[in-house]
């Protein structure tokens, strides 16, 4: 089975585990909701609607920057919650929002740093020319939602597996041993 038809019956695996929690598709959209609130204050409340972006200056792109590096903690740290809850699922648990997000503060401290510093390779990588993601278009941000939802069992699904060696429920235990395979041997 090729890598593709592969990962394709894996997200078909992971898609249903997704929809006994549907709940889970809740934290991406209030992951989108904090970020709104977070843009409009710092554009509103803290004046950066003022900036001269086309001066470069450290008053220009240090505001900008800490306002990156908030958004992309708050997408990571609603991502964290998705795979909490979907790993809770997969040990056999009824997920909570409120479990979720719980279980992705435990760890906040502690991945700040990374954080900050997979913001900074971020913009780099979209400096140099990686496509944006168009946010404004009303389907594209049902299907964000989704999709990082989904993505979020199937990495939990997949995390499982390699960490107890075995398949949760729902999922194809072959599928996901030959998602681990060497790499010569593909």
């Amino acid at each position: 089975m090729g890598r593709m038809q592969r990962s394709s019956q894996l997200v078909g695996q992971s898609y249903r585990v997704l929809m006994q929690d549907t709940e889970l598709m809740l934290l991406p959209l209030m992951s989108g909701i904090v970020m709104a609130v977070v843009v409009a204050i710092a554009a509103f409340g803290v004046g950066l609607e003022g900036l001269d972006t086309r001066a470069v200056t450290p008053a220009v792109y240090v505001p900008l920057f800490l306002l990156y590096v908030v958004l992309y903690a708050t997408g990571i740290f609603f991502q964290c919650a998705v795979i909490a809850g979907a790993t809770e699922r997969l040990r056999g648990g009824n997920p909570t929002l409120g479990s979720a997000l719980g279980a992705a503060s435990l760890g906040i401290a502690s991945f700040a740093a990374w954080m900050t510093l997979v913001a900074v390779t971020g913009l780099l990588a979209w400096t140099v020319g990686t496509p944006a993601v168009v946010f404004f278009v009303p389907c594209a941000i049902l299907l964000l939602i989704f999709f990082s939802a989904l993505q979020g069992v199937y990495v939990a699904s997949l995390y499982r597996y390699a960490a107890d060696g075995v398949a949760p429920d729902g999922f194809d235990r072959h599928l996901l041993a030959e998602a681990f395979v060497e790499k010569g041997r593909r």
